[in-house]
């Protein structure tokens, strides 16, 4: 299935008229800036090289890490001295407060995302609409409908012809 075909069929089961109201834009935006100065001095990055390596936290191997804390405490004078319980119980805390963080955030944004995806398709295609109205308008001569066309014209997304540079195909030399 096409994905415009998709959005297509989702948008008849989805209204994204959305009219966030200017106080309530204020509010989610200081929200924002509330989580992000809070959370960011917390917060690691990776590269893309580092993100592949090492564990994956599900929710199994989240329990596995609690139950080495506890029983890391319990047998402590059989843990290797290379072993910090200490710092485990702090990575383990961590896990569990960051996690509580994640799932409500990844579900917001996972929510904003469908939702812009649902307006931009309603925005597209009013305006691809708009586009042909103006282009038909000057066509019928109608004044500043040329310019407004031309200027509609040179950012219509997909409306540039790629250029294709012609390969010169290379002759394999003849053996004898």
């Amino acid at each position: 299935m096409r994905v415009g075909s998709y959005l297509n069929d989702l948008k008849m089961q989805k209204n994204a008229d959305i009219k966030i109201s200017a106080a309530d834009d204020t509010a989610i935006k200081a929200a924002i800036v509330v989580i992000q100065t809070k959370l960011t001095p917390y917060l690691m990055a990776l590269t893309d090289k580092e993100r592949r390596g090492g564990f994956r936290m599900g929710d199994k191997s989240i329990a596995f890490v609690e139950k080495g804390g506890s029983y890391g405490n319990q047998f402590a004078a059989e843990m290797p001295a290379s072993i910090k319980l200490a710092d485990l119980a702090t990575d383990v805390t961590a896990v569990s407060l960051l996690n509580s963080y994640a799932k409500p955030l990844t579900t917001l944004l996972r929510g904003v995302e469908d939702t812009v995806l649902i307006a931009g398709t309603d925005a597209m295609e009013a305006s691809v609409h708009v586009y042909s109205a103006i282009k038909l308008a000057s066509v019928n001569g109608v004044p500043g409908a040329q310019a407004a066309y031309n200027d509609m014209k040179e950012r219509f997304p997909g409306a540039h012809k790629k250029v294709v540079t012609p390969v010169t195909p290379v002759t394999p030399p003849v053996t004898t």
